[in-house]
């Protein structure tokens, strides 16, 4: 629950960051600011997943850990791939529909999908493994 929420605030926050000053001038020198706001951004995410993560491998040492968590974090990285690949592809998509007479994608949108990708995928695998854990759906 903790890591879903946090990545789903960092996941806004890196497209607010991009989205306020406009994928087109996000990549101007006087908005060099908005792109080390969009970096710090997932910083906390990945330290939650890092603390997390510890307490996870002193869990399983201690036996507190079963063969269900691991099959719900199985099951969980199944369904981020899959909501990963395809927002991927619908963001590429969409990119070279808007821009394919421009010749061009402006380099914000770039941006948003490397770092948006990232926020992204982590959570839905903390979201995926929150509803498979409530729900008990760990059959893949």
């Amino acid at each position: 629950m903790i890591t879903a929420v946090i990545w789903a605030v960092v996941f806004a926050g890196v497209l607010l960051t991009v989205l306020l000053p406009g994928p087109g001038r996000f990549v101007s020198p006087e908005y060099s600011i908005w792109r080390l706001i969009s970096a710090i951004i997932i910083l906390p995410g990945f330290l939650v997943n890092a603390w997390l993560g510890g307490r996870s491998k002193r869990g399983k040492e201690r036996g507190e850990m079963d063969e269900r968590d691991a099959a719900v974090s199985r099951r969980a990285a199944q369904v981020t791939l899959f909501a990963t690949t395809i927002a991927v592809f619908l963001a590429a998509l969409f990119l070279y529909e808007g821009y394919y007479v421009a010749g061009a994608v402006p380099a914000g949108w770039l941006w948003l999908m490397a770092y948006g990708t990232v926020a992204f995928m982590s959570f839905v695998h903390a979201a995926a493994a929150l509803v498979i854990d409530v729900t008990g759906a760990t059959d893949a």
